[in-house]
């Protein structure tokens, strides 16, 4: 990424396109490589693996035993859900990739806690980066869209340890899947 032409196109200082290219490079968005400069990350199999490993602790964990776990958190988890199935419905695969993204972000605010709000927000970035790898991004998301549904409805009805053994049995499988695909 060359610094002159972001400062150029964004109009700021180079100590400014800096501190931002380090802040992403912290994220694991991009990534620092000496003498050759600033890429955008391309995480490999044994980063996918990572990050859904700290995902089974992080998301089950929240959905089980969430202090914010309240009709209104729940709430959001259904609007995520109704917002991948009308992305789906209208062919607008790109939005159910989004969807699905703020599905998870909503089973973690589950937990109440801003810090695995922004530790999970770090993890969704790295997912983006892995999906822009991806082959069919219908492919993929499609089949998730039920999960989803069931995980909502079992939260919806108050069973929280069945909807978070649910979310470990869903991140399993979406983990598997990823990798037979992942180059």
């Amino acid at each position: 990424l060359p610094e002159q032409r972001l400062c150029t196109a964004l109009g700021v200082s180079r100590n400014t396109v800096r501190e931002a290219m380090s802040q992403l490079v912290a994220e694991r968005v991009l990534m620092r490589e000496p003498h050759r400069g600033v890429f955008v990350a391309r995480p490999d199999r044994e980063a996918v693996r990572d990050v859904y490993r700290a995902r089974r602790l992080i998301e089950p964990a929240a959905v089980r035993s969430g202090e914010a776990a309240d009709a209104a958190r729940v709430a959001a988890v259904r609007r995520a859900v109704d917002e991948g199935h009308q992305a789906a419905a209208d062919g607008r695969w790109d939005d159910l990739a989004t969807a699905n993204q703020h599905f998870h972000r909503a089973l973690v605010a589950l937990g109440g806690s801003p810090r695995l709000d922004q530790q999970m927000a770090l993890l969704l970035a790295e997912m983006r980066l892995v999906f822009h790898r991806m082959p069919g991004v219908r492919e993929f998301h499609e089949p998730y869209l039920a999960h989803n549904a069931r995980i909502c409805e079992l939260l919806e009805a108050g069973e929280r340890a069945a909807a978070a053994e649910a979310v470990g049995d869903y991140l399993r499988a979406a983990e598997e899947h990823l990798l037979r695909e992942y180059p």
